[in-house]
């Protein structure tokens, strides 16, 4: 049975990091990270390297670890957290006027809304039309993802008295990676493959969903304070194909962070020449570890656990 877990003040906190032996040198610094991101948000997660026993079996830290490693390994985290989150938002903002594209294509060569197809107001289709465009989802259902949250910008639903009459191009303004990832699962597979064809002609519909998949856990790590560097997954057979031919590196075991830094920059088709996510991430982690003065054998399993050595 779990032990039950209790809320503690910030000097309950404090105590019971001392009673795990953590070494605490600025007793202020470390009340002010517990004050403002929590125990949950700022210790858990980021102390594994400096316990006695990193399969956490043990909660009791090394001899000389204290608050100073833990605030580094946070800040470190936090930093990179912030620079790869503003690729996947460049990413998104692509990968939403793909959908636009796509869908307006298809509607204004079926001559879907009539004389006013160019208009393209999805809202307006028939079911007969919905399931040439959308497959396993009522129209009903569908429509609230595409809605996204539209209803709550004021200025929007003042122009369009007749929600019926908003254009496709409009509504995607207002999507968050949820209603997106939603509109492609159910999006027909000939218009996915066109969105996919986009970024590359040879990538398998599979693996396209399983990249969609991938982006879309690293965005809600960053956006909800959960840890980063940290990150792995599974590697599936044809993605691994992929990932050798597109990107150019053979990834033998679980991709971690800095393949998805990689992978970003092929999704965002940025070179070396484009001020990449790959050289802001490289230069972001040297001066971080130049600077925050990390201990050899941190910075050791650091560096391994982002599988640096891929950059």
């Amino acid at each position: 049975m779990n032990e039950k877990k209790y809320y503690l003040n910030i000097d309950e906190q404090i105590e019971l990091l001392k009673s795990r032996k953590l070494n605490i040198k600025e007793i202020g610094k470390l009340e002010h990270y517990l004050q403002k991101y929590s125990y949950q948000d700022f210790v858990n997660g980021y102390n594994d390297f400096l316990f006695l026993n990193e399969d956490r079996k043990s909660n009791t830290y090394k001899n000389n670890a204290s608050e100073v490693e833990l605030i580094s390994i946070f800040n470190f985290d936090r930093a990179i957290s912030s620079i790869i989150l503003s690729s996947i938002l460049d990413f998104e903002r692509s990968l939403s006027q793909q959908i636009i594209k796509v869908i307006c294509e298809f509607m204004i060569e079926n001559n879907i809304n009539g004389e006013n197809k160019n208009y393209c107001q999805i809202f307006k289709i028939s079911n007969d039309e919905h399931k040439k465009i959308f497959k396993e989802i009522e129209i009903e259902d569908i429509n609230k993802e595409l809605k996204g949250s539209i209803l709550k910008h004021v200025e929007t639903s003042k122009k369009y008295n007749d929600k019926k009459e908003i254009p496709i191009w409009t509504l995607a303004i207002h999507w968050s990676f949820g209603n997106i990832d939603k509109i492609l699962n159910h999006l027909n597979e000939s218009l996915l493959k066109n969105i996919s064809d986009n970024f590359s002609k040879d990538l398998d519909l599979k693996v396209f969903k399983y990249i969609i998949g991938l982006i879309k856990e690293i965005r809600n790590r960053c956006c909800h304070n959960n840890v980063v560097y940290n990150f792995t997954s599974k590697i599936p057979e044809n993605f691994r194909d992929f990932y050798k031919s597109e990107i150019n590196q053979d990834i033998k075991k679980k991709l971690r962070i800095s393949d998805i830094v990689l992978l970003l920059d092929f999704l965002n088709k940025k070179t070396k020449n484009n001020n990449n996510l790959k050289l802001v991430f490289n230069k972001k982690v040297k001066n971080y570890i130049e600077k925050e003065g990390f201990d050899g054998d941190i910075k050791t399993k650091l560096l391994d656990y982002i599988n640096y050595r891929n950059m």
